[in-house]
């Protein structure tokens, strides 16, 4: 197996612990009708889409883009 780029005598990184990541609460609410429609759009968001699951994340980024443009 190669190692290309890696040095294991090398020196190790710093352990960071204080990296948490604060997500806002979301202001979409969504009925049962777009929740459905989304499903439909993305049956299964935990099988992989080839593309590590970005397709999903792009299908549902545009749906909702198309409903909730200002």
């Amino acid at each position: 197996m190669s190692l290309f780029g890696i040095d294991l005598d090398g020196p190790v990184g710093e352990l960071e612990t204080d990296n948490n990541v604060a997500v806002p609460e979301s202001t979409i609410q969504l009925t049962e009708y777009q929740l459905n429609e989304i499903s439909q759009l993305v049956p299964d968001p935990l099988v992989d889409d080839g593309n590590y699951k970005i397709w999903h994340y792009l299908t549902v980024c545009n749906y909702l883009r198309e409903h909730y443009s200002p």
